[in-house]
């Protein structure tokens, strides 16, 4: 009787000890959603970690393009004050010009003064044909504004367009005395020409395109006289 006791209890104790392996087998096996919370909880520490890690290079992306902003910034503060400094000399410039040309120039022959325009103006250029100044021109805003500033000073101003105001150039131009002898002569006048002519009277002859055009005037001392010539195109 107390071996059959004792067998039973040896077969009930191998039972258990068989189905406690199983489990601790099949515990392992689970997925990871299906272990308990503790379990998870200790896997998920290296992740963790590693969002620990993250935070400090996002916060280092942070600052560098905070740095890269900052960089643009001061390249454009710098490439404003160049531009700053270059308008700042240039105006320096202009004002020094300006006040080079109000320098009066003199002709003896006619007793004319004006501003020497070949001086100090890349826009306007004073020349000598026949003893007489000239300044021809006018091609662009910015030209005749400059032979504007200067025009009062010259005895004759002669304008070439045709019948709806545009301008005309490399007009032929002859000017004749009271006499009819030719004191000027000029193969390419236009759009605007002025001549330094002493006062009298004078017959101008302009061709262009196959056209003659004459006009009669009297230059007096007293300012320019302004004679526009018009060809109908």
């Amino acid at each position: 009787m107390k071996n059959k006791l004792f067998y039973g209890v040896f077969i009930v104790m191998i039972f258990s000890f068989g189905i406690g392996v199983a489990s601790a087998q099949d515990y392992e096996n689970r997925p990871y959603m299906e272990q308990p919370e503790s379990r998870k909880t200790e896997m998920d520490q290296p992740r963790s970690h590693q969002g620990r890690m993250d935070q400090p290079r996002s916060h280092q992306g942070r600052m560098d393009r905070q740095r890269s902003y900052q960089g643009r910034m001061d390249r454009q503060r710098s490439y404003q004050g160049r531009m700053d400094r270059q308008r700042s000399y240039q105006g320096r410039m202009d004002r020094q010009d300006s006040r080079k040309m109000e320098s009066e120039w003199s002709d003896e022959s006619t007793g004319r003064g004006y501003y020497d325009p070949v001086q100090r103006n890349p826009l306007v250029e004073r020349r000598t044909r026949d003893g007489l100044s000239f300044i021809n021109g006018g091609v662009g805003i910015r030209q005749r504004n400059a032979i504007e500033q200067v025009e009062d000073n010259f005895g004759l101003k002669l304008v070439f367009a045709d019948l709806d105001g545009r301008y005309i150039a490399d007009v032929a131009v002859d000017i004749l005395d009271d006499q009819g002898r030719r004191v000027f002569s000029l193969d390419d006048g236009g759009p605007w020409l002025l001549t330094d002519l002493p006062p009298g009277n004078y017959q101008v002859r302009a061709f262009f395109d196959g056209e003659t055009k004459t006009r009669r005037v009297k230059v007096g001392s007293d300012g320019v006289r302004t004679v526009i010539m018009h060809w109908n195109l």
